[in-house]
């Protein structure tokens, strides 16, 4: 028996609908430890229903994302990241049901996995009708993610930093508040990577010097950000821990530099682990270099996308509860 909408929300005990910003990381030598939060979202409703009901499926996809392909994948990172979350409450885990919709590109390097972790580890207190704290939602999205800046970016938004506390076992982060005019290109390929596959062409061991010039210049961007100073921030965004040995996965990244050589961007670094490169330009500069990229990229055999994007503020939203 197929059940009408009236009857499916009455079956519905509790309800939380989450609007949650993707990201960019790394920001060229901050490996690991910065990321931006950007206006592009995933929200997610999850419903906590009164009895458990094989008839309603356990995700559903709606919107842009429901074409995609391996866009299932998202919505089943949120349903398994609650299961981690609520091992000890089966019957709970039984009756919530989600629901995805997104414009995050998936696979790309703009935090669509580090936002649906955080939808999830949200919803896992929120639903119990807990208050997560920072400490929290940092620290279980580091043991679920490895990597938590994208989830400190989604959370808080704006400019983060992030790391674990001397002894590993806590996450700190701290918001930066990024310079208004500064604005973000993401040019986005066809082709995903997943982090494994970025990961596993790093070296084991980097040379000394390579370490001291990403602590440097990490240092350097964090004081630019902060000072709005542009002519700084040029001069430090070149990586020397990642992104030389992930240019032979994402060569759109060399192409688009030497495609801007010539033109006033602050810089141009590869977007997380990529496949997605982020071109940052001042606003007075952003139409002829939005300009450049587009047709650009119009005459590529398999054109990426070109993503005019702003810096999102807020970080995770509750859009209702009920």
């Amino acid at each position: 028996m197929v059940k009408s909408a009236s009857e499916m929300e009455s079956s519905i005990l509790k309800s939380l609908t989450l609007r949650i910003p993707g990201s960019t990381s790394n920001l060229g030598p901050g490996f690991d430890t910065l990321a931006l939060a950007l206006n592009i979202y995933t929200t997610v409703r999850f419903d906590v229903l009164e009895q458990p009901d094989v008839s309603r499926p356990i995700v559903t996809l709606k919107g842009a994302i429901a074409h995609l392909s391996g866009s299932q994948n998202q919505g089943d990172l949120i349903y398994h990241m609650l299961s981690e979350l609520w091992q000890s409450d089966h019957d709970l885990l039984q009756r919530v049901r989600v629901t995805v919709s997104s414009d995050i590109p998936l696979g790309c390097g703009l935090g669509s996995s580090g936002a649906a972790i955080l939808g999830a580890v949200w919803a896992s207190y929120a639903l119990k009708g807990l208050i997560p704290t920072r400490r929290d939602i940092l620290t279980e999205g580091m043991r679920l993610e490895g990597y938590p800046e994208n989830v400190a970016a989604s959370l808080m938004g704006n400019l983060v930093v992030c790391g674990p506390q001397a002894d590993d076992k806590i996450i700190v982060a701290e918001q930066l508040n990024w310079p208004p005019r500064w604005c973000v290109i993401a040019v986005v390929p066809r082709y995903t990577l997943t982090t494994q596959a970025a990961r596993s062409v790093l070296p084991k061991k980097v040379a000394f010097e390579d370490a001291v010039a990403n602590v440097q210049r990490t240092a350097l961007a964090v004081a630019a950000i902060s000072n709005a100073d542009e002519s700084l921030l040029k001069l430090v965004l070149r990586d020397r821990l990642h992104e030389p040995y992930r240019e032979q996965l994402v060569p759109e990244l060399d192409l688009v530099r030497r495609l801007l050589a010539g033109f006033p961007i602050i810089g141009c670094f590869l977007s997380g682990a990529g496949s997605s490169v982020v071109v940052l330009v001042n606003e007075r500069h952003r139409p002829e270099v939005l300009d450049e990229l587009s047709s650009w990229a119009e005459g590529q055999a398999h054109p990426p996308a070109v993503l005019d994007l702003q810096v999102d503020k807020e970080g995770i939203q509750e859009v209702e509860t009920a």
